[in-house]
């Protein structure tokens, strides 16, 4: 057209009695063009959409993937420091009482007792953080025999009860009137899971208080509980009492406490196929539940 419109335009002779007669017929084609480019610029946003959308998962993936590797990098320099830290008090102490020898000599017994006491601790948390090492690279093996549960109780309660007796507490051990049935898994690791439990239970109960070591069947498992009468563990403390190098208050800041037993603990449970939580807490104390899946051989 004259302003450059489109014409969609067919011509035909047609014959008749005068001659021939030409037809043109033409159609506008102004709608037709803004249709079309309605369509592509619709095709184009739905590529634009789409490209969109796949570079948003791309990147939301990415980041989850990337999330967790960035965590384990945290922890493991996390960890790093803290073990550093740890390792760093009994080596003071053990180089000063070595340096003390030679100029104070009188004072020999107590420094070498000094150095003993502190290189037993050192011992204590290498193998603790041996073990978590063996955990995080999945080395870490456990012996598999059927323990006798009724035995493995009184075994551990018995190695507890000169320590009730010297913090003024009293040590309970409640199991069911008939044989507990048995567990298949390692017993000198479950006598340990138990020791952490009763140790920091101990160490959480005032003098004069009761500390309970009892065992219930439920279905398919058996349930270990070992309930302190101290003051609970606070509501933010609560989600990390697991985390390696964790120390809730005074009590875990000792030297006999290196905020590891709780972790190795729950690791071992887990290695046992069971697990290990906070069954309840509160100003009238707290409950630790491990729960382990009872031996194949025996039906419940």
């Amino acid at each position: 057209g004259d302003l450059g419109e489109r014409y969609l335009a067919s011509v035909t002779q047609i014959p008749s009695s005068q001659g021939w007669q030409s037809l043109v017929l033409l159609k506008d084609m102004s709608s037709s063009d803004q249709q079309l480019l309605l369509l592509r610029g619709s095709f184009a946003a739905l590529v634009a959409a789409g490209v969109t959308a796949l570079l948003l998962l791309c990147w939301a993936f990415a980041g989850r993937a990337i999330c967790p590797i960035e965590e384990s990098r945290r922890k493991q320099a996390e960890f790093i420091a803290a073990a550093s830290h740890e390792l760093r008090s009994p080596l003071a102490v053990i180089r000063t009482s070595a340096s003390a020898l030679a100029v104070a000599p009188d004072q020999a017994s107590r420094l070498r007792q000094n150095i003993e006491v502190e290189c037993a601790r050192m011992s204590r948390l290498v193998d603790d953080l041996l073990s978590l090492a063996r955990s995080d690279a999945g080395t870490w093996t456990i012996a598999r025999e059927t323990v006798d549960m009724d035995a493995l109780l009184l075994e551990t309660a018995e190695l507890f009860c000169p320590v009730a007796r010297q913090k003024g507490q009293r040590l309970l051990l409640e199991v069911p009137e008939r044989d507990l049935p048995p567990v298949t898994g390692d017993p000198q690791r479950l006598r340990q899971v138990l020791s952490v439990l009763l140790d920091n239970a101990f160490s959480y109960t005032p003098q004069g208080g009761v500390v309970t070591l009892r065992a219930e069947v439920d279905g398919a498992a058996l349930t270990l509980q070992v309930a302190d009468t101290g003051p609970g563990i606070s509501p933010q403390s609560l989600p990390y009492i697991f985390d390696r190098f964790y120390r809730a208050d005074v009590s875990r800041t000792t030297k006999e406490h290196f905020g590891l037993g709780l972790s190795i603990a729950k690791e071992l449970a887990a290695l046992h196929g069971g697990t290990l939580r906070v069954a309840r807490t509160g100003p009238e104390g707290t409950v630790f539940a491990l729960r382990l899946p009872l031996h194949r051989g025996r039906h419940i």
